[in-house]
């Protein structure tokens, strides 16, 4: 934004009308000529401004030709350490396809073989179930076995039961098992944890993306404030500020009515007027607002260029 000396006009006629004096009545002149009311001083400022700052430390190496220019949404207009972005960018693609290649792959293999194990475990345990009930009801078939859990029968039957019961115990443990080992469910939580991992990894990647170039968030004019120098290594630190975007598709100038006679005028009748070196330049009343102005609200008028 630039301060810059305005003069504030209004379309009324009146040839004796002295410039100093602002108490008059507006209703009374007919529209015919310029009057000026006042000179201010202001900033006048675009519809939007950004200022492109360093989002790391490092080596910045500029794009574009270092001077003023209009630039493109999207442009970029340097880097900071970019060398290291771009290994680290093949590095992420190889992750990518190794954990779809590879990694999945093995994660499937490694449930099916899972499942194989558990079967067989759990066929071993009802084989074990079998054998024990058979003891239990024909201990005389079994006696040379039976005769080493103890001499009393009742002693016998009750390792016997005991074991049984355990077995049982095993075979629910081994069948939850099983059946969240070859559920959904699971593939969902351990192959969604091995891409959300993916997922954050990118995700950082991309921040660092973000902090290494310097990217135009919008189409606009850019001015360099970095006092870059061509042909040399030009050295910054993160939050430098490195160059301002303004979007002069619309520019505003803000005028305070600090006379409370300056609200009679109709808003559709003033303009505010800039002398350049082109000429001058004239901004039509836009809208208004209060705003605090040392200490207490104010009502503004803006001008729209």
């Amino acid at each position: 934004m630039r301060t810059l000396s305005l003069c504030l006009y209004i379309y009324l006629a009146s040839l004796n009308f002295a410039l100093a004096d602002t108490s008059f009545n507006p209703s009374k002149f007919k529209i015919s000529d310029r009057i000026l009311i006042a000179e201010v001083k202001l900033k006048i400022h675009p519809l939007r401004e950004y200022k492109i700052k360093a989002g790391t430390s490092g080596l910045l190496n500029l794009y574009v030709p270092y001077k003023s220019g209009f630039h493109e949404q999207g442009t970029r207009l340097g880097g900071i350490n970019t060398g290291r972005i771009e290994i680290d960018r093949e590095l992420i693609n190889f992750s990518e396809a190794l954990m779809q290649e590879k990694e999945i792959p093995e994660w499937h293999l490694q449930r099916r073989t899972k499942l194989e194990q558990l079967e067989n475990q759990l066929t071993q345990i009802r084989g074990e179930q079998s054998l024990t009930k058979q003891m239990l009801e024909d201990p005389d078939k079994y006696s040379p076995i039976l005769q080493e859990l103890g001499q009393e029968q009742d002693q016998r039957n009750q390792k016997l039961k005991s074991y049984l019961e355990n077995l049982y115990l095993r075979e629910e443990e081994i069948k939850k098992i099983l059946s969240y080992t070859s559920s959904e469910r699971k593939e969902e939580l351990e192959i969604g944890q091995l891409t959300k991992k993916f997922e954050l990894r990118k995700m950082q990647f991309d921040q660092r993306v973000l902090e290494s170039y310097l990217t135009v968030p919008f189409s606009g004019q850019v001015d360099f404030l970095f006092p870059y120098v061509d042909d040399e290594d030009n050295y910054i630190q993160s939050g430098m500020e490195v160059a301002v975007v303004r979007d002069l598709r619309e520019i505003y100038a803000n005028v305070p009515i600090i006379d409370p006679n300056w609200r009679l005028w109709n808003t559709n009748l003033i303009e505010l007027e800039i002398k350049t070196m082109n000429g001058n330049v004239l901004a039509k009343y836009h809208r208004s607002f209060t705003q605090n102005l040392s200490n207490q609200d104010e009502l503004i008028y803006s001008f729209k260029f």
